[in-house]
């Protein structure tokens, strides 16, 4: 027996699903760029729009497939990013 969203009642708004979902596709660019130290050649505004170009003809469940591995992939960049600091501060406090 599969379970579904319908099956709970809960309906998705797709206009929100979407633009979500191409907020979290940019900001994971964005990140990518500032770890390659490209971030002068990312345009947000042109990113967003190439984004949904693509994404306006995937379905509800591609939209929820990848909103899903988007938030998995910032919350661990995000992790990583603490973790850095806390050593950096840890490092610095060592040498002080």
């Amino acid at each position: 027996m599969a379970i579904s969203l319908g099956s709970l009642g809960i309906r998705i708004n797709r206009k929100k699903l979407l633009s979500q979902v191409v907020e979290l596709a940019e900001n994971r660019r964005y990140w990518q760029a500032v770890a390659d130290g490209t971030t002068e050649a990312h345009d947000a505004k042109l990113l967003r729009t190439q984004l949904y170009q693509i994404l306006v003809e995937a379905d509800n469940q591609e939209l929820l497939e990848l909103a899903c591995q988007l938030l998995t992939l910032n919350e661990v960049g995000r992790r990583a990013n603490d973790t850095f600091e806390r050593i950096k501060e840890h490092k610095s406090k060592l040498a002080a």
